[in-house]
């Protein structure tokens, strides 16, 4: 199938070029208002909240200023990468914006904890596995790690 129209390098060239000035754009805003958003002060009320706010802040922030320095065809793959991460921070953010309380900001903090414990126990049962056949040594290490961010969550000692 073919194309009605299809772009000319020039054509590709330009819509490049004004994608790239945009970002750059975007990346001196933020940088601009950088001071403004650190200096932000945090309710007890929605600590949670307000810290993956600020976070998430962050993270586009960085995304954008490394945004706009990809000014190479060779760099589609970062672009990519970079669009889906900004569109998962703006889904994160408007869902914590529309949320008065402090709940949403208090699961995603509890969801990234579970994910660093599934992580871990991922690591774990690497090791477990392995350490049959030669480092015994760092399991009994890693089982302690596993403990203490479990106790973390809990407020009990689990696994021991």
């Amino acid at each position: 199938m073919e194309l009605e129209h299809e772009p000319e390098i020039d054509e590709s060239k330009a819509f490049a070029t004004g994608f790239f000035q945009g970002a750059q754009l975007v990346s001196g805003y933020m940088k601009d208002c950088f001071r403004m958003i650190e200096d932000v002060e945090i309710k007890s009320e929605t600590q949670h909240k307000a810290e993956h706010l600020k976070g998430l802040w962050q993270r586009a922030y960085a995304w954008m200023h490394t945004v706009g320095k990809l000014n190479n065809p060779l760099d589609f793959q970062a672009l990519a990468i970079a669009n889906r991460a900004l569109l998962e921070i703006t889904v994160d953010l408007v869902l914590l914006h529309h949320d008065e309380t402090n709940l949403s900001g208090w699961k995603m903090h509890w969801w990234g904890f579970s994910e660093k414990l599934k992580a871990c126990e991922q690591i774990i049962n690497f090791f477990v596995t392995i350490s049959r056949q030669r480092i015994s040594y760092t399991v009994p290490l890693l089982k302690a790690i596993w403990v203490q961010l479990s106790s973390n969550i809990t407020g009990r000692n689990i696994g021991s």
